[in-house]
């Protein structure tokens, strides 16, 4: 059996855009990119105190505050994944969704005469060759 898994502490947590991808979002998709940002350092604050508390009351209390900063992330990831899956734009940055390959430029208006007569030249011969 060829099944493949992933212990969930290999797995890392799913990051907001940065390093100017963040400006490939539309304007909702931005701010809730930044709530994720904030949330997500408020949680990486609240662990660095709760490993540096040294007594058992002070331990517990910066344990629910990882707690709380833990849920209100997961709150700001699901509100983020839920507008990734219903904005094609936010879809494209997060790369998700492949970007529409551009629109070639419309042909010029001699391509589209040469095309014209090149399309008509036969039913002129047709209609020659009847004539005769």
């Amino acid at each position: 059996m060829g099944s493949s898994y992933q212990l969930l502490k290999d797995c890392a947590p799913p990051e907001p855009l940065s390093g100017g991808n963040e400006y490939k979002l539309c304007v909702d998709g931005y701010l809730l990119n930044f709530k994720h940002a904030e949330a997500q350092a408020k949680e990486a604050a609240a662990n660095a105190n709760m490993t540096e508390s040294a007594d058992a009351a002070g331990h517990q209390e910066q344990f629910e505050q990882l707690k709380a900063a833990v849920v209100e992330r997961h709150e700001v990831m699901r509100a983020q994944f839920s507008h990734v899956k219903d904005c094609f734009i936010c879809s494209v940055a997060f790369g998700l969704t492949p970007a529409p390959k551009p629109k070639q430029d419309s042909a010029s208006f001699g391509q589209f005469l040469v095309r014209f007569i090149g399309a008509a030249w036969p039913a002129r011969m047709k209609a020659g060759a009847q004539r005769v």
